[in-house]
């Protein structure tokens, strides 16, 4: 989590985590007021970990099928949140989330948030150019996929926070290993 500067305290803006054995990676910055952005972190992390656990019955291998799965759950908590609330304007988030599934990488976005591939140094956006404005309460879920080469970049994220991600091949047989983050880094949009 990364805290952000308002007025003279210190709030959690953005959230980045790494679930099912480091396969899957989520980033999600809190929109709207500053004072729902913790309400609305809390509500993501809750809804995509209990979607995750909830499409384990689709198998074990983390597809873009239960990432949908767990961004619909996202949407149902924040709606839950909302619920519990008098305020004007709603607490809302936009999310990215990635997985590996045998070399294809899987990518499910809500909001205002990018996905970028750098395969030999030329950059190829997998979300929609034509990004929402809206966070996950109210945004198309979107999705992509795409195979994975030695040595390609995937950097996640919206414009205060993101997540860089390498994947590479190592062993004798040459064998593809799980993305795993060279850095995360959250940053404050000041």
């Amino acid at each position: 989590m990364a805290r952000a500067k308002v007025r003279e305290g210190e709030i959690t803006r953005h959230l980045g985590l790494r679930l099912e054995g480091g396969q899957v990676f989520l980033v999600a910055s809190g929109l709207g007021l500053p004072r729902t952005w913790t309400i609305a972190l809390e509500a993501v992390e809750r809804g995509f970990a209990a979607g995750l656990e909830e499409s384990a019955s689709f198998g074990k291998r983390v597809r873009a099928d239960r990432l949908v799965a767990a961004a619909d759950r996202v949407r149902r908590e924040l709606a839950q949140s909302c619920d519990q609330l008098v305020e004007r304007t709603l607490p809302d988030a936009a999310f990215a989330a990635l997985s590996l599934d045998e070399g294809q990488l899987h990518v499910v976005s809500a909001g205002p948030c990018r996905v970028y591939l750098h395969r030999s140094g030329k950059p190829q956006r997998l979300t929609p150019r034509d990004e929402a404005t809206d966070g996950a309460l109210v945004a198309r879920v979107t999705q992509c996929s795409t195979l994975l080469e030695p040595g390609d970049l995937v950097m996640a994220g919206s414009v205060h926070a993101q997540i860089k991600l390498r994947y590479a091949h190592v062993g004798v047989a040459n064998a593809p290993q799980p993305l795993y983050a060279d850095e995360i880094a959250m940053k404050n949009g000041q």
